[in-house]
């Protein structure tokens, strides 16, 4: 793949490529969203080999994609004349460079988060719960859910996993898109003849074919919210973007119980329960 041909979007985020303390990213030069355990509607085991496989093959196309810069360099400075043109498109390279490497961090941050994640639940005591007529104040670290503030669902056994990806509607992102304004061409002109010693100038030109490369504006565009982005679809009742994933299962898969915050759809991991009077 020839990276320059493709459009370069460099986006502004409030979470920084060195960490990935907030777990959702949009890398431009994967073209991808990258998700991180806190932002899935559950946990299940499948999703730390496929978020790791996923991350790692984004890796290794950054990698593939800095070594074609890289031998683009070389060809520039093995040139007999190099010239300004010349100098400016190596700079380029390299901020292009600089910019996949930094995504090259971002990707190990969450391929460590799913790494080292831990599966917390007390499925027991979920089957507890579900299992009784009782009501409860569900636990989790220091928040506390109400009867009405969360659900008990089950995940039906089955060959295929399913799971929810979840990021905020209302999360605005800026970027900077550098547009084609004229596309690259090729045009003949004359040009002199090095070496040519005759008297008439003339003479000492050659009609040649030019490569012209395409020209570029920067354009200053909006997400309005991540919805947007392919294969995501808008909650509005529960403000949030949500993307279903499916894939076949590793391992055998027993129906388990879940709690799920009734407005963000999202998997409690119950520290522990307290019995309290049934609402009305």
């Amino acid at each position: 793949m020839q990276l320059k041909n493709l459009y370069f979007l460099f986006l502004f985020f409030s979470l920084s490529l060195s960490t990935a303390t907030a777990q959702t990213i949009f890398l431009e030069n994967t073209n991808e969203l990258i998700i991180g355990p806190e932002d899935v509607n559950w946990l299940l085991e499948d999703q730390v080999d496929y978020y790791v496989e996923q991350y790692e093959l984004y890796h290794d196309t950054l990698d593939l994609f800095i070594k074609e810069y890289q031998v683009e360099i070389s060809q520039i400075e093995t040139k007999r004349k190099i010239r300004k043109k010349d100098h400016r498109r190596v700079a380029e390279i390299n901020e292009y460079i600089k910019e996949l490497e930094e995504e090259k961090i971002v990707l190990k941050q969450y391929i460590s988060l799913w790494k080292d994640l831990e599966f917390k639940t007390d499925y027991s005591k979920l089957n507890e719960l579900a299992s009784s007529s009782k009501c409860y104040v569900l636990l989790c670290g220091e928040e506390k859910y109400g009867e009405s503030e969360y659900e008990i669902v089950t995940v039906e056994k089955g060959d295929k996993v399913y799971w929810e990806e979840i990021t905020p509607r209302n999360k605005l992102e800026f970027y900077v898109e550098k547009v084609i304004i004229r596309e690259a061409e090729e045009k003949w002109m004359k040009k002199k003849i090095r070496g040519c010693e005759s008297s008439d100038p003339d003479d000492c030109l050659v009609w040649c074919l030019i490569e012209v490369p395409e020209q570029f504006r920067n354009v200053t565009r909006q997400i309005g919210s991540l919805c947007e982005i392919e294969g995501f679809e808008n909650d509005p009742s529960q403000s949030r973007c949500f993307r279903a994933k499916e894939i076949i299962s590793k391992m055998p898969i027993e129906s388990k119980i879940r709690a799920i915050d009734s407005k963000t759809k999202k998997e409690l991991i119950i520290t522990d329960y307290i019995e309290v009077e049934c609402e009305e």
